[in-house]
């Protein structure tokens, strides 16, 4: 019989493919056997087979033992904000200045709602002054650049969380 490669197994002497990791007749380990090229071996007509001589072991592999000594670093946890005396977090409502900020937001109504004064009169004065310039057009991009920024601080008030909105819009006085 012919192979075109095959391993000799250590052991017994057999031929085996060169792939396999253990012998096919003895159980052997084939790793480390050198792979040889094709060769005619002649194989007796009735071969005898050999007894499987399996090893022993005195005790059984155990993993090391578990130790304890690491332990989770403790991290602080730090409140963001402080709440000033006088003041309760639920005193202004984020969805409340969303609207007032997308249906009144030119007026400076939801900057008067969050106690942010100065950004109220600056809506307000920037609408008294775009008023009478959209006669000329220029009032029109006055109009759009307020309704812009509107509409962004009505987005943003709605994905803040609470403790976000109170601590950024409310406490900060934060226009973005």
């Amino acid at each position: 019989m012919t192979q075109a490669f095959y391993k000799i197994c250590p052991t017994c002497s057999t031929q085996t493919h060169p792939d396999v990791m253990f012998c096919t007749n003895c159980g052997g380990s084939m790793q480390g056997s050198p792979v040889h090229g094709a060769q005619t071996v002649a194989y007796p007509q009735n071969p005898v087979p050999t007894p499987v001589a399996y090893q022993q072991y005195d005790q059984p592999v155990q993993p090391p033992p578990y130790q304890a000594s690491y332990q989770q670093p403790m991290v602080s946890y730090q409140q963001p904000y402080q709440v000033p005396h006088g003041y309760a977090q639920s005193e202004k409502n984020k969805v409340v200045a969303a609207l007032l900020a997308f249906f009144l937001g030119p007026f400076g109504i939801h900057g008067f709602y969050l106690g942010n004064n100065q950004m109220g009169m600056i809506f307000l004065l920037s609408n008294l002054i775009f008023l009478p310039l959209t006669c000329v057009v220029i009032g029109f991009f006055g109009y759009a650049i307020t309704g812009i920024i509107c509409l962004v601080q009505t987005v943003l008030y709605l994905v803040a969380s609470d403790a976000e909105f109170y601590q950024k819009y409310v406490v900060q006085k934060s226009w973005f």
